[in-house]
């Protein structure tokens, strides 16, 4: 239950509508104050929640992110008349790793504990402060801390002596701001305008919700972060970037023996830097590491060398190493990975990037090398991180670049699939289906997951077997290609339906059509990734061969936003109905303007869809 509500009040993940609020539950109150002091941030949190109803009362499992300077100061329940009924115990408070995933090493935890009341209303009340040394932001804030729950009044006060160099970036508005100056300090604060009507939401087609989100961000401009840094630039933040990772790319002795056996008869930059790659993926796991500093610090290359794993940075580091001593260049590049794109802030220059992978440019070409997949090809990056803008790091010369995207002929696929009927109308299938583009990462995880029944669950849910009792999977690599083949064979009694006298196929749609309605679209269009599918669809109706058949017209649509054919062959001598049908849709961004037509483009597939039928009639 407490999932449909929960967020971190210090991070970003996924929002939903805020003008389809919960009647259950509000926040009365979400009020932040930093302040800069002797040499440490310090931040004060105090909230005020009311549970309406007992569909709610999980929101009283409050989670905070902890670190050894983290306090409650208090915590305790008011009921309807603002009697208080309930205050926290010390003994209520627990502390567990913010991640349990084995794969994970980190020292953030949160504290944990609960405040729940039997008679609604009531109001839950609590207050951290927490204070560090050493940071690269000052805070990056946004009013609101529930999804699917209204904020009434969130407000933000930063105080900064008065000589302290700060930079400042609101996205979306929609704040009551001032700044006040005293002798010794600078004091901003923002409120959210109760009078506006927040309206957000993740839709499909959507940009990143971060990017739809009002927030305040603010960075020093200078600052100690292990490394003396500077935030004027995006050069100066690469120096600062290159500098945590300084003189950690020498490999142990036998490390560069076995580089050496590996590459010196080689004679070609590419298949040396190919070798290397192979030789990572083999030999190296992936752990995340996030301790004190060491979430942006890399262990040194001699650390993997001898542990044979690392976090991004640790093993795109070695990855360096390893070219380093066999003579080729490379950079390690940051980048804001994850399923959706997420815009980085231009002219805001700042750490806003979870992830690291490695450029290495040759003559004609630049490759980009993942370093943490075992399973991922060759200068392949998937789509947790084609088509971003990213951070060069080069000492002197950092930059933001644009990352390979897909095109409409990279991400193609080819999907056929035969149904043999029997004469009591049930069906061999046999499916080949040719994976390039966004899925491509998709199946190859599922290729490697231990269990049959995962992976049958994994394209029941897809759809691509739906109705279909699966017998095999079998999957296809070439040589870590960036395509892979999955071949699936079944049964299935469920792909002709009787009406009357007639036996209906009604061709199953491998597209989703699922929209929101025009009058409740909000955001403009995003398509982050093309998506081309070439589909053939084989009926031997051999068995049924003492009826005729009719098909349904061919469709034809072709728009600014894509495309979409169904065309038909009836092969009478062989007994055999073949379907076609093609769908583009490229890569784009259209203003929210155009929705109407972009969702009647949408929904005329979906109706053809529909209406596309293979009948079978008896002969008269």
């Amino acid at each position: 239950m407490l999932s449909k509500y929960k967020l971190f009040v210090t991070a970003l993940f996924l929002f939903f509508p805020f003008f389809l609020f919960s009647q259950q539950a509000k926040v009365i109150s979400y009020d932040t104050q930093i302040a800069f002091e002797n040499g440490k941030l310090k931040k004060t949190v105090d909230v005020a929640l009311q549970i309406n109803d007992k569909r709610a009362v999980d929101l009283g499992e409050i989670e905070i992110p902890y670190n050894s300077s983290m306090r409650i100061n208090r915590a305790y329940i008011l009921d309807a008349q603002g009697q208080l009924v309930k205050k926290l115990k010390g003994k209520d408070i627990n502390t567990k790793s913010l991640t349990e995933n084995a794969t994970f090493y980190s020292d953030a935890n949160i504290k944990y504990f609960t405040l729940k009341w039997s008679s609604f209303p009531y109001s839950i009340h609590y207050s951290y402060t927490t204070s560090v040394d050493n940071f690269i932001s000052i805070t990056h804030w946004i009013p609101f801390i529930y999804k699917n729950i209204n904020t009434e009044s969130a407000t933000l006060e930063v105080v900064l002596p008065k000589d302290y160099e700060y930079k400042v970036y609101e996205q979306k508005g929609g704040f009551i701001k001032h700044e006040k100056k005293t002798d010794e300090h600078v004091i901003l604060s923002w409120e959210l305008d109760p009078m506006l009507s927040v309206k957000i939401r993740e839709e499909r087609f959507s940009a990143h919700i971060q990017d739809l989100l009002p927030m305040v961000l603010i960075t020093p401009k200078s600052f100690k972060y292990g490394e003396i840094g500077d935030l004027s630039t995006w050069n100066s933040y690469g120096d600062w970037v290159y500098s945590l990772s300084e003189g950690m790319d020498e490999l142990t002795t036998s490390e560069k023996e076995k580089v050496h056996a590996l590459t010196d008869h080689i004679s070609t930059k590419e298949e040396k830097v190919k070798v290397l790659y192979n030789y990572l993926q083999e030999n190296t796991r992936y752990i995340n590491v996030s301790v004190d500093i060491g979430g942006l610090v890399p262990y040194p290359a001699s650390y993997v060398c001898e542990n044979k794993y690392g976090d991004c940075k640790a093993l795109t580091n070695y990855m360096k190493a390893l070219l380093k001593e066999v003579g080729i260049p490379s950079y390690a590049v940051d980048v804001k990975a994850g399923k959706k794109v997420k815009k980085i802030i231009h002219d805001f220059p700042s750490q806003q990037f979870n992830h690291v992978i490695l450029g290495v440019p040759l003559e004609n070409d630049t490759l980009f090398l993942e370093n943490t997949s075992k399973y991922l090809p060759y200068n392949y990056l998937g789509d947790f991180t084609y088509g971003r803008e990213a951070l060069w790091i080069e000492k002197g010369n950092s930059r933001l670049i644009t990352l390979p995207k897909y095109t409409t002929q990279t991400a193609k696929e080819e999907l056929d699939l035969q149904y043999t009927f029997n004469e009591d109308l049930s069906a061999k299938i046999d499916i080949q289906w040719t994976v390039r583009g966004a899925h491509f990462s998709n199946i190859l995880h599922v290729k490697n997951l231990t269990k049959e029944e995962d992976k049958i669950n994994y394209f029941k849910n897809v759809g691509l077997t739906y109705n279909i009792n699966v017998e095999t999977i079998e999957f296809e690599e070439n040589n870590k290609s960036d395509e892979i083949k999955v071949h699936i064979k079944g049964s299935s009694n469920k792909i002709i339906r009787k009406v009357g006298t007639l036996f209906v196929i009604s061709p199953t749609s491998f597209f989703d059509t699922k929209l929101e309605g025009v009058d409740e679209r909000i955001n403009d269009i995003v398509i982050h990734h093309p998506t081309h599918q070439q589909i053939t669809v084989s009926y031997d109706l051999g068995s049924l061969s003492d009826r005729y058949v009719e098909l349904s017209p061919e469709k034809i649509i072709r728009s600014k936003y894509g495309s979409f054919a169904i065309t038909y062959e009836n092969l009478k001598d062989k007994h055999l109905v073949k379907m076609h049908q093609t769908y583009l849709l490229p890569s784009a961004t259209y203003p929210k303007e155009e929705y109407q037509d972009f969702y009647d483009f949408i929904k005329d597939i979906e109706r053809i869809m529909k209406d596309s039928n293979i009948i079978l009639k008896r002969t008269i």
